[in-house]
């Protein structure tokens, strides 16, 4: 298995293709979803070309994606549990006074 995990990475890192970027990303959401320290040499990359791959290869690669960022990038300083409800509330307050 390991042996995969390093031809996944490989072509992870080293191929530029959308084809084999996408079939790589799904691979890799097979074989080691929970290794996603293995995408830190190639998150730009499958980020840049996200847009060129194909449909169904995009959702995978969006949810590979997700995980890595929930698991290695912080949350925003000022960004609490609720927040987004908050400035939500506070928009329909500020439209309300200003139609008035």
């Amino acid at each position: 298995a390991e042996q995969l995990v390093d031809i996944v990475t490989n072509l992870l890192e080293e191929d530029g293709s959308t084809m084999v970027l996408t079939s790589a990303m799904i691979a890799f959401s097979e074989i080691c979803p929970q290794r996603l320290d293995l995408l830190h040499g190639c998150y730009r990359k499958v980020c840049h070309l996200l847009t060129d791959m194909d449909e169904w290869g995009q959702v995978v690669v969006m949810d590979a994606l997700m995980q890595y960022c929930r698991t290695f990038f912080k949350q925003p300083r000022g960004q609490k549990k609720g927040s987004a409800e908050m400035i939500d509330q506070e928009r329909r307050l500020s439209r309300i006074t200003r139609k008035k």
